[in-house]
Parts: C-alpha cells; structure tokens; sequence
C-alpha cells in the first residue's frame, strides 16, 4: 500500500501542496484530477521520491520511502511521465519491458516476457505492442 501523509511541499516560501493525506490500495486504480498548477506532477514527485517534502512523509507497505533503497523501490514501482521524448522510437512492448529491467541482469526471460504480455493484457493494450 502507498500512502502519504500530510505531505506539504513549498519553494521560496510560496507552498505548491499543503498538508496532503491519502491512501492508495494495491490492485485499485486511482486518478489524480486537477486545473493546470493545481500541483498533480509535484504530487507525483514526491510520491515517486524524485523530490523530498517540506513535511510529512510518503510510506510504501508502511515504511518510508526515503529509506528504501532506489534498486529496492525501482523493484516495486515505475514511472513513466506524460511528456517523454525519445532520442529513437521504442514500441510499446519494448517501453513496458523498462518496467521489468530491475528484475533481469542482462536479458528478459520467459517470465519477464509472460509478465508484460499480462500487464498489457490487463490494461487493455495488447493490440499496440507492435506500434510505437
């Protein structure tokens, strides 16, 4: 389970979040909705620990994210943003198998390839796995 709790983050004064809570299940999808700067991407941020809060904290299975190391925490979750420019093209297959490189050393297997093909099959893109 991932939860924060009263997250708050701010720079030079001015908060972009303030005294968030919220808890999120394993196996439920959940939508973060709002306005243009009305600070989605900066939840998103600190949730994924790429930046740290002014206050409160972010807790993954009930322990701090801030002490899970980054190959642990590349383990169990991903991120992928919304505005992703690419030097080349990777189709989807190849950009969902990014979610499995900390799982492999050097080469996907069999259960790496049978995983993806369940994670799009479970989100309905299995059609494009072909297309960039």
């Amino acid at each position: 389970m991932l939860e924060i709790q009263s997250l708050s983050y701010q720079i030079k004064g001015k908060y972009l979040l303030q005294d968030i809570s919220a808890n999120f299940k394993p196996g439920e999808i959940s939508i973060i909705l709002g306005a243009n700067g009305a600070g989605k991407s900066t939840l998103m941020q600190l949730i994924a620990g790429l930046i740290r809060p002014t206050a409160g904290e972010v807790l993954f299975d009930n322990q701090p994210i801030k002490a899970i190391s980054l190959q642990e925490m590349a383990k169990k979750r991903a991120v992928l943003s919304q505005e992703n420019e690419l030097a080349f093209p990777l189709l989807v297959n190849e950009v969902v198998m990014i979610g499995r490189y900390p799982h492999f050393d050097s080469q996907p297997n069999k259960i790496d390839h049978d995983i993806c093909e369940q994670a799009m099959d479970l989100f309905g893109i299995a059609s494009f796995k072909d297309r960039n």
